[in-house]
């Protein structure tokens, strides 16, 4: 895309690396108190041991602890420090749906129950849970919030001793990724050809086509969006284009090159002898292209 310049004075910043100097870091202590599940609370609230940083704002993992540590079934399971320890590792679940802190805890609190009950999650939770993400029906939002939902159970099955057929959780979340991935692609695409076609038509109709951006590369762009490749005299149409969307871009492409055109002749016209080659297959080529 099109940005403008950075500014003189921040370009001689980076160049000549004059920052702004860091006034405070933020710390969080690796060293975990697994005594008990108070104690776990106190080591993670510990304060900075040096001036200069200080101590770093509850992440996901901190606030689905504190959450849980007031859920009377959790506390009558965290009873020792293994136990305590397992919280803590569930509590490391990344949220990747971007959920209210109470909803992801709730979502810790069910798979902890299991591991501490059981020694692995069910697998008729883990085969209901898998099989709500399991579809490729639906928009670019549903179909992202369906990806997040797939990484939160790809991320289980990838926990060592969280899932009895690890092996196969691990494939079977992975493929369902790759499906939802690729139709989160062909939805982007789709949405990003619907929008150049309508820019394109629009401009068509208004017949306002502005004289195209060409790359030294050859890449062609009107209005932003790409249309194809001139090499020469030679323009080859994005292969993407279909339907529509290809009338509209040859159709875009022939007005917003014709000046490109005409300038190339008249450099043509005009060119030395020695600006234009003979290669060994009998090809001429003009290298004022």
């Amino acid at each position: 895309g099109q940005v403008d310049p950075l500014d003189e004075d921040l370009v001689k910043k980076i160049e000549g690396h004059d920052f702004d100097p860091v006034k405070v870091l933020q710390w969080r202590t690796a060293h975990f108190d697994f005594a008990s599940l108070d104690a776990l609370k106190r080591s993670i609230e510990t304060n900075a041991p040096v001036e200069g940083l200080t101590r770093a704002l509850p992440a996901v993992d901190a606030q689905a602890l504190e959450h849980l540590s007031r859920d009377e079934e959790i506390r009558a399971l965290a009873t020792d420090p293994r136990r305590v320890a397992l919280l803590w590792e569930a509590c490391a679940l990344p949220d990747y749906r971007k959920i209210a802190p109470a909803q992801h805890a709730d979502l810790i609190a069910s798979i902890y129950m299991d591991l501490a009950r059981h020694g692995h999650v069910d697998e008729n939770y883990m085969a209901e849970q898998v099989r709500r993400a399991d579809t490729t029906e639906g928009d670019i939002d549903t179909l992202s919030h369906r990806i997040a939902q797939i990484r939160t159970w790809t991320f289980v099955s990838n926990r060592p001793g969280w899932l009895a057929d690890q092996a196969h959780w691990q494939e079977k979340t992975r493929e369902i990724e790759d499906r939802l991935s690729d139709a989160l692609h062909e939805r982007l695409t789709k949405r990003f050809v619907d929008r150049r076609t309508s820019v394109l038509m629009r401009r068509l109709r208004e017949n306002t086509m502005p004289e195209a951006e060409i790359s030294p590369t050859g890449t062609v762009l009107v209005e932003g969006h790409h249309v194809g490749e001139l090499q020469g005299f030679r323009f080859t149409a994005d292969q993407s284009a279909g339907g529509e969307d290809a009338k509209a871009v040859r159709t875009a492409a022939q007005k917003a090159l014709a000046a490109e055109f005409e300038a190339r002749a008249e450099r043509f016209g005009a060119c030395a002898n020695g600006d234009i080659a003979l290669g060994s297959d009998g090809t001429l080529r003009w290298i004022g292209a």
